[in-house]
């Protein structure tokens, strides 16, 4: 028979590892409701070609129509959802200020799951470990399609402001040289025929051929007054 020779009971006090991971809990439920409450997409993805998405927030079905689950799994990324005339720009810009270790900011188009466009902006930077090695992306994508609407619709009411002011301009030079033109004529002629009939004894003719001058001058001052 087997004799029990000794037995040795070990017990380990886990209390601050419970602590610990209790502390890592409330710091992810945290950092969750922080990210809910930012406006705009939260993402974190691969510093590669393609963009692939490792983390992104609950935000992203309003901006793309994808739940996050969706977005994650490795099918989609942040590249494709890039419109193709704004692909080059986009990744020009990211790649050169991860190269330069510099925050990146933009304004691009992108998809979304019906294939309407969103106007966005995304700020972003690398995140590097010890080693200085890319470790990922982090950053937001912001939704500024209204306001980018609201800007569109400003500029063409400029254009048109800008529009009517030449149109007004011109209408006023044209008629100040169609109305100041034949006044002009009627003071000059009214004085001359008033300085001929002064020469030749016609006074009786003066005090009508002044009030033609006068009432000329007036309708003049009354011209430039309007113009």
């Amino acid at each position: 028979d087997e004799k029990l020779v000794g037995a040795v009971i070990v017990f380990r006090d886990i209390t601050k590892r419970k602590a610990d991971e209790q502390k890592i809990k409330d710091s992810e439920r945290e950092f969750r409701t922080m990210v809910a409450t930012i406006p705009g997409t939260v993402y974190r993805c691969r510093p590669d070609k393609q963009r692939t998405i490792e983390y992104v927030s609950s935000e992203v079905e309003n901006l793309t129509g994808y739940y996050p689950e969706d977005l994650v799994d490795g099918t989609h990324n942040l590249k494709s959802f890039v419109h193709e005339n704004d692909l080059e720009y986009v990744m020009q810009m990211v790649s050169g200020c991860v190269s330069r270790r510099e925050p990146y900011e933009l304004e691009y188009r992108l998809y979304r799951d019906d294939g309407s466009l969103r106007d966005v902006i995304e700020r972003g930077q690398c995140v590097y470990d010890a080693a200085g090695n890319q470790v990922s992306l982090i950053g937001t994508i912001i939704d500024i399609t209204e306001r980018k609407k609201m800007e569109r619709a400003l500029h063409v009411a400029k254009q048109e402001a800008e529009s009517a002011n030449e149109s007004k301009s011109a209408f006023l030079a044209n008629m100040s040289h169609e109305l100041r033109t034949p006044m002009n004529a009627i003071i000059g002629y009214s004085e001359m025929l008033a300085e001929d009939a002064e020469d030749e004894g016609h006074d009786d003719m003066l005090p009508d051929l002044n009030k033609i001058t006068a009432a000329g001058k007036h309708l003049l001052s009354l011209i430039n007054d309007v113009l």
